[in-house]
């Protein structure tokens, strides 16, 4: 019985140390940390690792780089893009202020030229109007005063042709026809003298100038 125990434990004292070994040729072979350089493994794992790392970085340039440069192409074109979209904008803007502008100015231009028509339109009107108000506007007192003089003496001229022609008249049949005529005529000049003195004031502010009919029309005043 002794024999067989001290066999038992032989054999599991041998167990632990393979399981040693083996986990410690594990830890530093195949293992991140490889501290047994000169193994074989070691080297075998450093040599593969280096070649998986060549080989992802040869894939990411042959792939993703072009992808990236795409990318990055496609960025600027879109910041181009958009860089040309606000300045055509601004130039829309830049375009639109300006017609503005000159839609405005052409309104106040146009506005200008009706208010100027309009002015002239009411300057004509006034000239045309004043003239007639000046003829159908009534006589002052002092007109009417002298339009009575006139009158009178109108009639009294009048009154000393008729005598002067009946005298005339008795002296002789030719000479009465004579001056029968010329008194007529003296009559008729008289009298016309006379209408044309009491129609001037009347007539003259009609066929005068626009500033002298306002002169006369300011200087009549009202009754």
């Amino acid at each position: 019985m002794v024999v067989v125990v001290v066999v038992v434990v032989l054999l599991l004292l041998l167990m632990v140390v393979v399981v040693v070994v083996v986990v410690w040729w594990w830890w530093c072979c195949c293992s991140s940390c490889c501290c047994c350089s000169s193994n074989i493994c070691c080297v075998a794992f450093r040599s593969e690792t280096a070649r998986n790392v060549y080989e992802a970085v040869a894939a990411y340039n042959v792939v993703a780089r072009p992808i990236q440069q795409q990318q990055q192409q496609q960025q600027q074109q879109q910041q181009e893009l958009q860089q040309q979209q606000q300045e055509q904008q601004q130039q829309q803007q830049q375009q639109q202020q300006q017609q503005e502008q000159e839609q405005q100015e052409q309104q106040q231009q146009q506005q200008q030229q009706q208010q100027q028509q309009l002015g002239l339109i009411q300057h004509i009107a006034d000239c045309l109007t004043e003239p007639a108000a000046a003829a159908a506007a009534p006589f002052s007192p002092h007109q009417q005063q002298q339009h009575q003089q006139l009158q009178q003496q109108q009639q009294q001229q009048q009154q000393g042709s008729s005598s002067s022609s009946s005298s005339s008249s008795s002296s002789s049949s030719s000479s009465s026809s004579s001056s029968s005529k010329t008194e007529k005529f003296f009559v008729n000049s008289r009298s016309s003298s006379s209408s044309s003195s009491s129609s001037s004031s009347s007539s003259s502010s009609s066929r005068s100038s626009s500033k002298t009919e306002k002169f006369f029309v300011r200087a009549a005043g009202p009754f």
